[in-house]
């Protein structure tokens, strides 16, 4: 993340149409990147798609997030690539 934000209320991208903006978050360790989604997901205004590398990838990221919605304010879904 980039300019010193927090975990808690991380930069989101602002542009949307054509031309969207898109941010990239690096140096987060352990789950700390799912902190970070979690939060960005539910501060954004509109839906938020995350890409991962792998599919194992994808199953830890919507286990770690699905463990921070407890109050199910996020809906969470899962695509994987089969």
């Amino acid at each position: 993340m980039s300019k010193n934000t927090s975990l808690f209320n991380p930069i989101l991208a602002k542009r949307k149409g054509k031309n969207a903006d898109k941010k990239t978050w690096t140096n987060l360790q352990g789950s700390s990147s799912s902190l970070a989604i979690y939060y960005g997901a539910c501060n954004a205004e509109s839906p938020v798609l995350l890409l991962t590398h792998d599919t194992p990838s994808a199953i830890r990221i919507e286990h770690e997030l699905n463990s921070l919605n407890t109050n199910k304010a996020l809906s969470i879904c899962l695509f994987p690539d089969w």
